[in-house]
């Protein structure tokens, strides 16, 4: 007797289904992997963090915007929004007057 088409069943290739079975694992495990591990970002400084930050290097410049490398410059002009000369010019005489904080 001959098996009609219908009654044959295709079987999947035993490797083909350990690669799905690996690779759904590897899935799974990335994936628990970076629920548990927490979010990824740096934290954001404070606004009080940059400020304190700004002050240090008004008084490292001493009253001389000029004074400071081109990083510190550009660092204090990004938190004084482009006003690091003059934050520096204002604040420097009462900074060295408090003795540093």
């Amino acid at each position: 007797m001959s098996k009609s088409t219908k009654d044959v069943k295709q079987q999947v290739p035993l490797p083909v289904v350990l690669g799905i079975c690996v690779v759904a694992l590897i899935a799974i495990g990335f994936i628990g992997f970076r629920t548990l591990s927490g979010p990824s970002y740096t934290k954001v400084p404070t606004a009080a963090d940059q400020h304190s930050q700004a002050e240090k290097l008004a008084l490292k410049s001493g009253g001389d915007f000029t004074k400071l490398s081109p990083q510190e410059q550009q660092l204090l002009n990004n938190m004084t929004l482009g006003h690091g000369q003059k934050f520096v010019e204002i604040n420097y005489p009462r900074l060295s007057s408090q003795g540093g904080k």
